[in-house]
């Protein structure tokens, strides 16, 4: 994009860059919780994913409604932490998102960023990266619980209500973030609306537990938080000193405008590659492959295991799931 000055900008052609936007934030801040987010989707995708098939080819009458997912498979990675390799990840990735808001922002090397200044005032400069921090907050919260909950420390179900805390703790927070140019109180609007989203899926995927579709519409959600999270930092601030580049434009109303059609792309990208991601595992994925270990039947099943089903995968009796 560099070197096309945006016909109608306010001077922001000059090295490719365009005029930025007045507003807090950081192009790390927002590259970060992005690929956090991405990579819940991609595991969350992956092990809704081996479930719907198995559900679909053999009768099992499992649950897809869940806050986390065991690991499963006899290698390192299925066996690791006890088969609780999300919960732990979910409490380790927000701490060091919390680390990166906090702690470490070159190239000040300013080693703590306190949410009050010396004489007792917030900081206009740190209030946006403790609004972050208390997003990470809420999901290391709910790692600790779905750690807890899974080593029987905790009675069921409390992963699953601070799995949804977090993410209605998380869209309220960037409710009260929109602020700065038209195009950057647009793209954050737009942010907690996949969250608000969100929200509303898994309350009806965890109320109803049985509709498969709802469970299967959580991946994308969750893939498309991250990509979102990363268009913003492109276009609210830039991966460079210089801020946004060409053509994000805030003080040009064609921005404002480019906005809804750049975000149309990532829905339909997203869900259209998960959609052709299942029918294709539909098609291909063998049917060994597909079955529910016995570790699992405790957290996923949904009815009591019949005494003629097999001790380990296979098929279950009791027919299929709703769609």
């Amino acid at each position: 994009h560099e070197g096309h000055a945006m016909e109608g900008s306010g001077g922001g052609g000059g090295g490719g860059a365009a005029e930025a936007s007045p507003h807090g934030g950081s192009f790390r801040g927002h590259i970060a919780p992005g690929a956090m987010f991405v990579i819940w989707g991609a595991a969350h995708a992956l092990a809704q994913g081996r479930l719907f098939l198995a559900a679909r080819r053999h009768g099992t009458r499992v649950s897809l409604a869940q806050p986390w997912y065991w690991t499963w498979g006899n290698n390192p990675v299925g066996k690791s932490f006890g088969r609780m390799l999300e919960p732990v990840l979910l409490t380790a990735f927000p701490l060091v998102g919390t680390v990166i808001e906090l702690y470490y922002k070159p190239p000040d090397q300013i080693c703590w960023h306190a949410l009050f200044d010396r004489g007792g005032a917030f900081d206009p400069t740190t209030v946006n990266m403790h609004m972050h921090a208390q997003m990470y907050g809420g999901f290391l919260l709910g790692g600790a619980v779905s750690l807890a909950t899974g080593k029987g420390w905790l009675p069921p179900g409390f992963d699953a209500l601070c799995h949804l805390l977090a993410f209605a703790n998380t869209a309220l927070l960037f409710a009260m973030h929109l602020s700065g140019s038209p195009t950057n109180w647009l793209v954050h609007a737009i942010l907690v609306g996949i969250f608000a989203l969100y929200v509303l899926t898994v309350t009806a995927d965890f109320a109803l537990q049985k509709y498969h579709v709802l469970s299967l519409a959580r991946p994308p959600l969750l893939l498309l938080l991250g990509t979102w999270f990363v268009q913003i930092a492109y276009i609210s601030f830039g991966p460079g000193e210089e801020g946004p580049l060409l053509p994000w434009d805030h003080t040009s109303h064609i921005t404002h405008m480019a906005v809804p059609i750049i975000f149309s792309r990532h829905v339909l990208s997203v869900f259209a590659l998960w959609i052709g991601v299942l029918a294709a595992a539909s098609a291909v994925v063998p049917p060994h492959l597909c079955v529910v270990e016995e570790v699992e039947w405790a957290h996923y099943a949904q009815l009591p295991r019949s005494p003629a089903s097999p001790s380990r995968g296979g098929e279950h009796g009791g027919g299929h799931a709703k769609w």
